[in-house]
């Protein structure tokens, strides 16, 4: 029951909350994010694999394969949280057999292309399909054939080729590795796509322009960039590096590049430029373009018998501009696993990879930045973005618009199951969030395979997969620039406030006071931790400026008592929404 303002202590039914207490926000920094994550894709079956790109408008599109149907899905969220397309997504593809590995790009009006592998043939081949911004799709139904051999072709990546114009209109360049059969080598393939799904180096099915192909070999990992050659508005072509086994006479894996130009025409040698190919294995090449058209290079390194990270700057010409198989980034004991690179907009990179030294070789998160020249910025050996306890892994970067770049990781602190975490760093290597990071999600069971994209606000948004219903779903979240869920940083306007009176965690009754800086209707509803109402506690009433209390028993709409576990608490007062997160005992 509802008992208007401050002294009568308005009572209401309410979820357990315990994120934002003692949080203030003003009304424009209103959200529906949750702080656990708002779910994308709750359905029945398995969903796997999301990718994200950034809508142009605050929001994300994230991707995924779905085992509903063995298809592709997709679902668009808005930059308050709430989820615009269909429950539990849309389909982009939902061909016979198969389709598996999304990689989505931005397409135009707030829309995607999504690229995916597919076996609706009979063996792997390459599709795509652009979808609006309403989640509609474009393209051919079922999407159009990019590389449609008898052979498989698997593993799609794909760039924007640099193009728009005054129409903003897109295309893309697609790689992926080619299987030539029966004698086990492997080629990398390029094929190029416009916005309207045409545009292309080679004729739709043939698969491609050959890069890469070399006798006995396998081509592992391939990572790929803009060559940044062109006009300001037309079509560049791409940068890429792999690691190659194979190799006569035998060195183990070495890190090769080639790049093609706008027109679909390789450059540089056949097979591609040695990046590294010292004895030991050199592998999982990452790869970012810093301007002039050049590009840097880093991949894990075995020369030592150790792992280490080291890293090359080619120019447009593929010539090397550092030392002769590449100057190290950090050679600490223990062994450092997976680079991953990002500009820092200045001409040189920032480098983030997985890392042994810790005492039992917990894997930790550690950064580096160097300048053109290859010098580290931030001490020898990198800064670690992490002072958490237990393992912290499976890392993904995105650059914060601001000068800076955020990473999102795996972290194993306090159980067997893994959350996610988020740290932000600035140009000079500080720490802009807590030591130990922020939590994208603390829920229950695993979740894991998160990937990044920029919010346009200098923060990130996140997606991932999520097995907290004991059945792996799609949850996405945002990491704001100041390192919650939501902006807490006011502009001088008034506050609407939610703070908890009661303990947190709690067996009884859960107590929370509202402050309301002006008169607004208000609604108060129960989440559990997959984002479903639990409790309507009031339904739209009109409540003066003031203090209010929110009470809630526990119990759900039956009145039944809830289980033991993790709730949540939505209070929407006007436009303002906070959201706020109870642990309840019993």
């Amino acid at each position: 029951m509802w008992i208007p303002p401050v002294n009568q202590l308005g009572r209401i039914a309410l979820v357990p909350f315990l994120w934002l207490a003692g949080a203030w926000l003003t009304p424009s920094a209103q959200a529906a994010w949750l702080p656990d994550g708002v779910p994308l894709c709750t359905e029945t079956h398995p969903q796997q694999a999301p990718s994200i790109v950034y809508d142009g408008a605050n929001g994300a599109i994230v991707a995924w394969a779905d085992d509903r149907g063995f298809d592709i899905y997709a679902q668009r969220v808005d930059s308050l949280g709430v989820a615009r397309w269909s429950a539990n997504g849309v389909s982009v593809c939902s061909a016979g057999s198969a389709q598996f590995r999304p990689t989505a790009m931005p397409g135009p009006g707030g829309g995607a292309v999504i690229f995916w592998q597919d076996r609706r043939n009979g063996n792997d081949d390459i599709y795509a399909q652009r979808i609006d911004g309403n989640g509609v799709a474009l393209w051919t139904f079922n999407g159009i054939p990019l590389g449609a051999t008898p052979q498989d072709e698997t593993g799609p990546l794909a760039i924007g080729d640099g193009a728009g114009g005054a129409l903003n209109l897109p295309g893309y360049i697609v790689l992926w590795t080619y299987d030539e059969g029966l004698s086990g080598d492997q080629e990398l393939r390029v094929q190029h796509v416009d916005s309207q799904g045409g545009g292309l180096w080679t004729p739709a099915p043939l698969g491609g322009v050959r890069l890469a192909s070399v006798l006995g070999s396998q081509l592992l990992a391939p990572a790929m960039v803009t060559d940044g050659v062109g006009g300001v508005l037309a079509p560049k072509g791409a940068v890429v590096a792999w690691a190659q086994s194979g190799v006569i006479p035998p060195t183990g894996r070495d890190v090769y590049a080639r790049r093609v130009n706008a027109a679909g025409t390789p450059q540089w040698m056949s097979g591609g430029v040695a990046v590294c190919a010292l004895t030991g294995d050199q592998e999982s090449p990452s790869i970012a373009y810093v301007g002039g058209g050049n590009v840097i290079i880093a991949w894990e390194d075995a020369r030592t018998g150790d792992r280490d990270i080291y890293a090359q700057k080619l120019d447009s010409s593929g010539s090397p501009q550092w030392l002769a198989n590449g100057l190290p980034i950090c050679r600490a004991s223990g062994a450092q696993y997976r680079p991953k690179l990002t500009p820092d907009g200045a001409g040189g990179v920032f480098a983030v990879w997985q890392d042994g030294r810790s005492a039992g070789a917990v894997q930790k998160i550690y950064a580096q930045r160097l300048d053109g020249s290859g010098q580290p910025l931030w001490g020898v050996d990198g800064i670690p973005l992490c002072s958490a306890p237990g393992g912290q892994f499976n890392h993904a970067v995105v650059t914060d618009g601001s000068g800076g770049l955020i990473v999102a990781w795996q972290d194993r602190r306090s159980s067997s199951y893994d959350d996610l975490y988020a740290q932000r760093v600035n140009p000079s290597g500080n720490l802009l969030w807590p030591s130990e990071g922020v939590p994208l999600t603390r829920a229950a069971g695993t979740q894991d395979y998160a990937a990044l994209t920029s919010d346009g606000r200098s923060g990130a948004l996140a997606a991932w997969r999520d097995d907290r219903a004991g059945n792996p779903d799609i949850y996405a979240n945002r990491a704001a620039a100041g390192g919650g869920v939501v902006d807490v940083a006011g502009s001088g306007a008034p506050r609407l406030g939610l703070a908890f009176v009661s303990a947190n965690p709690t067996r009884g009754e859960v107590r929370m006071k509202l402050e309301l800086p002006e008169a607004a209707p208000m609604t108060a509803d129960v989440l559990d931790a997959l984002g479903r109402r639990v409790r309507s506690l009031c339904p739209g009433s009109d409540l003066a400026s003031g203090t209010h209390l929110i009470t809630w028993d526990g119990a759900n709409e039956s009145g039944v008592p809830t289980a033991a576990g993790v709730y949540f608490v939505r209070v929407r007062a006007g436009a303002a929404t906070l959201t706020t997160r109870v642990v309840q005992l019993r």
